[in-house]
């Protein structure tokens, strides 16, 4: 692929690394594994992502919450790939006043921070605004003020579309579609690595044994997707990536529904529920296209 052309900030731009991030994800679900791992490496010189992942386990550990929400989405650190601002009010949505895109205390103890196929929860800084209403809080909002005076304007957060930590990921599944499970082993364990809390090369070590252990099955394959899927919905919980990887590989969607009163129910879509589909835009109904089942 090109280099591309120069900009005074990259990263708001879709640069090569960028395009790149964008390919491997999508061959990933066009099934072209060998495009998928070839756009994965094209990210970093000789395909190398040390020390060019998220640094969950230590620097990020070790900032404040809004020290935190900078290094996210800042447009100096190699992890991250495409950045975007976007109209939201996601952050603030996540309040105790709606909860919008918060989760409950299941998820957030037995996933967000639950035991992983490497032996240790990866560190997460999820905060929360009182139980069951907790959050991820990684997008920090600003502010952009049409009129100062009356104090009105419009919210935005910057948002990483494409992250290094996620290529590299898709390239471990790719190489276990491909039958290559020593490479997709060193991915998995360059992965787990800058999230564990004082990460050991010995005691958190992702091998065959323990993912098939862990997920009580006897298939090497069934193993190792499993254990990625696992990890990447830790690792980017209040993120959306989830999603594709139900997409892929057909997984129920169970969406929680948190009452006023703090109680949790779920609802579960199913892979053919009509409603995981995208709704037709209306202006497109208008023009005589039949929307969407429901």
């Amino acid at each position: 692929m090109l280099a591309g052309g120069q900009w005074q900030v990259p990263k708001y731009h879709f640069t090569a690394p960028a395009a790149n991030a964008f390919a491997a994800r999508f061959y990933l679900f066009k099934g072209d594994w060998d495009k998928a791992i070839a756009a994965a490496n094209a990210i970093f010189p000789g395909g190398d992502f040390n020390g060019n992942l998220r640094p969950q386990a230590t620097a990020w550990r070790n900032a404040t919450l809004d020290e935190f929400n900078q290094m996210a989405t800042r447009a100096d650190q190699n992890y991250n790939l495409l950045l975007n601002e976007t109209y939201s009010v996601y952050q603030r949505s996540t309040a105790s006043a709606g909860c919008r895109y918060g989760f409950g205390t299941p998820k957030y103890q037995n996933v967000y921070n639950g035991n992983t196929v490497a032996g240790a929860a990866f560190y997460n800084k999820g905060i929360s605004y009182g139980v069951p209403h907790y959050t991820v809080y990684i997008l920090r909002e600003y502010f952009h003020y049409t009129n100062v005076a009356a104090g009105i304007g419009f919210p935005y957060v910057m948002t990483p579309l494409f992250v290094s930590d996620e290529a590299l990921i898709n390239r471990a599944e790719a190489y276990v579609n491909k039958g290559n499970n020593i490479a997709a082993l060193a991915d998995l364990n360059l992965f787990a690595s800058v999230r564990i809390v004082n990460y050991n090369a010995t005691t958190h070590a992702v091998t065959l044994d323990k993912a098939k252990a862990f997920f009580n099955v006897t298939d090497d394959k069934e193993a190792l997707i499993k254990t990625i899927l696992q990890f990447k919905q830790v690792a980017f919980m209040g993120e959306g990536m989830r999603w594709m990887d139900m997409l892929r590989h057909r997984i129920p969607s169970v969406h929680l529904h948190v009452a006023a009163n703090g109680a949790e129910t779920n609802e579960t879509l199913e892979p053919d529920d009509n409603r995981r589909m995208f709704q037709i835009p209306q202006e497109a109904k208008l023009s005589g296209i039949e929307q969407n089942p429901r």
